[in-house]
């Protein structure tokens, strides 16, 4: 009985995982998008987990996504993290 009901958790447990994975893929293709159309100017020279890293911290999480980008944009030029076009 155990082992058919663990079974089924395992499974719920990796489609909440997938959901979530897809979700948060989703609103980093998103954010990518905007700040490439937005700020064509500027070309990040961090990795992908790096721009995780930065979209996750509790200050930023909460904002609208303009204001992430403005803030990831003022964040690269401080640390020359970007190539910036003329």
């Amino acid at each position: 009985m155990f082992g058919r009901f663990s079974r089924f958790a395992l499974n719920t447990n990796q489609k909440i995982n997938l959901a979530y994975t897809q979700t948060h893929e989703n609103r980093m293709k998103t954010f990518m998008i905007y700040f490439r159309d937005n700020f064509s100017h500027i070309t990040p020279q961090i990795s992908s987990k790096e721009i995780e890293d930065f979209l996750s911290q509790d200050h930023i999480k909460g904002k609208e996504l303009h204001q992430k980008a403005d803030l990831f944009a003022d964040f690269l030029l401080s640390q020359d993290l970007a190539l910036v076009q003329e």
